[in-house]
């Protein structure tokens, strides 16, 4: 039997939840190995979920189980016999076909025949959507074999219909570390508000939270373009170790939003280990250097899920810097207060900060 018949048949057991254990460690060592399978696996996953969204008539199913049955069980046909695949295989209409239907479908869809399906057409359910909450940070590995960490409060989308055909387009809202699969023919294009990135194969942190007004494209490895959105479009090319902050100004009645951007050295950006503040909240530091009181207000707020006020504004443009990793916001405010006149207070049980 080919190795790639072996995965196809590993990932429809898992799906449709007949596999065993050692199959299962078996499937995840190979999806651990070899990324790019994501694609296939994606895919499979969603097969449950078509016919609650869309759905396929009853003749379409039926046709669906004849022929991916005796697609599977050709297939099936062809393991070794000491493999014992005799339970895999059923006969008539047994209850147990509704656990063993994803099994035919997805030998259809890696066998070519997965076209007579049908998608959900309305667009909001084809997006796949990745979101974090305050004080979380998840990864995720996308289908081509992208990496993407989260950081807090993010949210990150794809039309994963359109990934397969080789569209990598991805939206992003919040903060996010990339580390892109190469494939020169399908450049891989982040948006986020106001800028496109454009990459064929890096390792970049995005930051793009709309209510900070700036986003920073911080290239670690590789090469990046970013183009800059609104009025006359601009694109800005940076090298490993740069960092492009853009400003967003916002718009007037008569004229569109005025960008305004700046490119900066970046020291020690070399790896996602390093200690260069961009990419600091990976290893679960919080670090800024001449930052504004308002933004890191905004910054606390992400990480430990609080709201910050102001009952004093002259304390909003004082400039801060500090590094801190996994200590309560009281300790972080306790020794800004070493530097700085404003006095607080904590509402614990509504998660509200009093500045003043």
């Amino acid at each position: 039997m080919k190795e790639t018949e072996r995965i196809y048949i590993l990932m429809a057991r898992k799906i449709s939840g007949v596999a065993t254990e050692q199959e299962e460690r078996e499937l995840n060592a190979i999806l651990a190995e070899r990324p790019e399978l994501q694609y296939s696996f994606h895919m499979i996953t969603e097969l449950e979920d078509m016919r609650a969204i869309e759905g396929f008539t009853e003749e379409e199913e039926e046709k669906l189980q004849a022929k991916g049955l005796e697609q599977l069980n050709e297939r099936i046909a062809l393991l070794p016999e000491q493999e014992s695949v005799s339970p895999y295989i059923i006969s008539g209409r047994r209850t147990i076909w509704k656990r063993l239907a994803p099994i035919a479908a997805v030998v259809l869809l890696l066998a070519g025949i997965y076209p007579v399906m049908r998608y959900a057409t309305k667009e909001s359910q084809r997006m796949n959507e990745v979101v974090t909450t305050t004080g979380s940070r998840t990864s995720v590995i996308l289908p081509d074999g992208t990496m993407v960490m989260l950081n807090a409060c993010s949210k990150l989308e794809y039309d994963i219909h359109d990934f397969m055909k080789g569209n990598r387009e991805v939206t992003l809202q919040g903060e996010g570390y990339f580390d892109v699969k190469t494939d020169a023919g399908h450049p891989f294009i982040i948006k986020a508000g106001q800028v496109d990135v454009r990459v064929l194969g890096t390792v970049f942190n995005l930051k793009a939270y709309p209510e900070d007004g700036i986003t920073e494209t911080t290239l670690i490895s590789g090469k990046v373009e970013v183009a800059l959105l609104g009025g006359e479009e601009k694109k800005v090319v940076l090298a490993p170790q740069q960092k492009l902050s853009v400003k967003h100004e916002p718009a007037a009645a008569t004229t569109p939003a005025a960008i305004a951007y700046n490119v900066t050295s970046v020291k020690g950006a070399t790896t996602a280990d390093s200690v260069t503040r961009e990419v600091a909240w990976m290893t679960n530091k919080l670090a800024f250097e001449n930052m504004s009181f308002a933004q890191l207000a905004r910054e606390l707020e992400r990480w430990y899920n609080v709201k910050i006020k102001f009952r004093n504004d002259r304390y909003k443009e004082e400039r801060l810097s500090g590094a801190f990793k996994e200590q309560p916001v009281a300790d972080v405010l306790a020794a800004l207060q070493l530097t700085s006149s404003f006095r607080y207070s904590i509402d614990s049980s509504q998660h509200i900060i009093d500045i003043w």
